[in-house]
């Protein structure tokens, strides 16, 4: 099983420094020996949601409206000129939102630059592909209220044989050095080799 971290270009530790908290992020991650550093995929958010979000214990989206949410693939060139090993994954690219040959374009310059470091995460790919979409990562947050849950809650992934796990740190700290800390517990707890 390899492990990625979210980026924290959304939401509360994007609110202020994030330039400096993206590039300490994205080095922190790759000198640990974390597999990849994940984007998600939004361009505007509804300033109210009345809907059931299907991925929250609570049925609540987990990101207010009124946060930063950085552009995915702008945020993943500047990772990949802040890094040389780890890999770059999209968590869900929302393909609709942007013109299908620019996005690919764009997509495959990345990968490019980062000399072929891009993960492309597109739902209905995996389907066509024969893939369960749910094999291919996991999102820890969605699932787990605490960073306590994630770690008692890790053979559970390895039983159902996920490929991927993809933890947003800064979903279960209040502020940005507690968010470090917590990436190097979960380094050392599942033996990650140091770069």
């Amino acid at each position: 099983m390899e492990f990625g971290v979210v980026l924290p270009h959304v939401g509360p530790q994007a609110r202020e420094h994030v330039v400096e908290r993206i590039q300490a992020v994205t080095q922190h991650a790759e000198a640990l020996g974390y597999h990849s550093i994940w984007v998600a995929d939004h361009i505007v958010l509804p300033t109210h949601i009345a809907s059931h979000y299907p991925y929250h214990p609570e049925g609540k989206f987990p990101v207010d409206p009124a946060d930063n949410f950085l552009e995915p693939l702008t945020v993943l060139g500047y990772a990949a000129a802040c890094t040389t090993r780890i890999r770059l994954g999209t968590g869900v690219l929302i393909i609709p939102y942007r013109h299908p040959v620019v996005t690919a374009k764009m997509i495959a310059t990345l990968d490019v630059l980062s000399h072929g470091r891009i993960i492309l995460t597109i739902k209905e790919f995996a389907e066509q592909a024969g893939r369960d979409p749910h094999s291919l990562t996991y999102a820890a947050p969605a699932y787990e209220r605490t960073f306590d849950d994630v770690l008692r809650n890790l053979p559970r992934y390895q039983q159902v044989g996920l490929d991927h796990v993809v933890l947003a740190f800064f979903m279960w700290s209040e502020g940005f050095e507690e968010m470090l800390t917590l990436m190097e517990r979960f380094a050392r707890e599942v033996g990650l080799k140091a770069a």
